[in-house]
């Protein structure tokens, strides 16, 4: 007679006459006894008698009796309540979603009308609309935001003082306008989107403001004197503080004029802003459509560095600051020729970075980034003034003329007393050069 010994104890038994075991790997041992199949964790299946590990075993009423089942038996013979868990032989009702709900369960629980969950009934709420809805369904806890149209629950609402209700982030007294780093609306070109003339020079202005005590209510200030962005928008600055701003106009062919910038600076000045001297460095940057010169677009760039090039101690009275970090100016030696010009402007772009004086890596603007900031309208109007006049200059004139003329007769070329008198008071003699 062939004997096996027992797994679990070591006794010998009889072949065929232990209990075979079967592992998670779907190895088979035996051992001598149900007390033996137990120790290691085994339980005998009810319903089937096969024995099986006690973690893929299910508790099972049959009748009032509770008993264990193999998993296979209890998915297949048994029913489970979907709220409790609990599983027995005796058939559950379903549902109106073909969930089966125990005797008990359905006693105690409802269904609520706005998310479908089962809720103890006795924690509904009867609405208006004869519906049974839990607190957090129940339609007369909930609002509109008045900003974004959003349907919460009136714990994240907020009565505004315009008497409308608003999540947190839309709360007129929450409400930030300083988008993020490049997430600039559609730029309207002298108020248009689309067909305007390209043949017009329009002019950006990019305006960096700091040191202030609250960027939010700031930037709802700047947000009404925008009229919606239409005239300018507001961006986040890596090169200034958290409260930092930077004030980016639409482009326009008359800049001086189609700003507020007067109410700007009084804005600034009544929430503690400044431009100029701020704990970072903060400038002013202004931007010109190249569109105008269509194939010239590079003999334009060749003459405007080198006006920047042979007048760059006089750029730098008018610009209140010299950097080498941020607005370096290339040098180039007086040209013969216009092809001498564009020659060397070809060899110092090899080795250019936007961080100079005249920015030629747009796409579709050159952008003189030398200015210092400001808090003096007259200052900031010349500045703008300055720009527009070298660069109406500079499409006109040749590069001989670019060469040769006095940078004094260069300004009294725009008839803006504004500026020949900053020019005056930044030591510039304007006399010079006048017959």
């Amino acid at each position: 007679m062939e004997e096996v010994r027992c797994n679990q104890c070591g006794n010998l038994i009889e072949a065929g006459t232990g209990i075979t075991l079967r592992d998670r790997y779907g190895n088979t041992y035996t051992v001598c006894s149900e007390r033996c199949a137990s120790r290691i964790g085994y339980v005998q299946c009810h319903h089937c008698g096969e024995w099986v590990r006690g973690s893929a075993t299910h508790r099972v009423w049959e009748g009032e009796e509770l008993h264990q089942w193999c998993s296979t038996c209890a998915d297949s013979y048994s029913y489970r309540c979907c709220i409790c868990g609990r599983r027995q032989i005796e058939l559950m009702e379903r549902d109106e979603a073909g969930n089966r709900l125990c005797n008990e369960c359905q006693s105690i629980y409802s269904v609520c009308a706005g998310c479908g969950r089962y809720v103890q009934t006795i924690n509904l709420r009867p609405s208006a609309d004869g519906s049974w809805y839990c607190n957090q369904c129940l339609p007369e806890n909930f609002g509109t935001c008045a900003g974004c149209g959003s349907r919460e629950h009136i714990r994240y609402l907020t009565l505004s003082a315009d008497g409308s209700w608003y999540c947190n982030q839309c709360l007129p007294e929450n409400k930030t306008y300083v988008r993020g780093y490049h997430h600039a609306p559609i730029l309207l070109h002298d108020g248009k989107a689309e067909g305007y003339d390209e043949s017009i020079i329009r002019y950006g202005i990019e305006w960096e403001i700091d040191d202030g005590d609250d960027s939010r209510k700031m930037s709802q200030a700047l947000y009404k004197l925008s009229e919606n962005e239409s005239i300018f928008f507001q961006e986040r600055d890596g090169s200034l503080s958290e409260e930092g701003i930077e004030i980016i106009t639409h482009p326009f062919s008359d800049p001086l004029h189609s700003v507020p910038w007067g109410e700007i600076l009084k804005a600034m000045k009544h929430n503690g802003y400044k431009s100029g001297n701020t704990s970072q460095s903060t400038g002013i940057h202004i931007h010109f459509s190249t569109a105008p010169f269509g194939k010239k677009r590079e003999l334009m760039e060749a003459k405007m560095v080198l006006f920047f090039s042979i007048h760059e101690e006089r750029i730098e009275s008018i610009a209140r600051r010299s950097s080498e970090r941020w607005s370096q100016v290339k040098k180039i030696m007086k040209p013969i020729d216009e092809a001498d010009c564009l020659n060397a402007l070809r060899d110092s772009k090899r080795y250019g970075n936007r961080y100079e004086a005249v920015n030629l890596m747009n796409r579709n603007t050159i952008e003189i980034r030398v200015f210092k900031g400001t808090n003096n309208l007259k200052t900031l109007l010349a500045t703008i003034s300055f720009v527009k006049t070298i660069v109406e200059f500079c499409q006109k004139a040749s590069v001989a003329e670019v060469r040769d003329t006095n940078f004094q007769e260069v300004l009294r070329t725009s008839n803006d007393e504004n500026l020949i008198e900053y020019a005056a008071s930044r030591g510039i003699d304007m006399k010079e050069g006048m017959n």
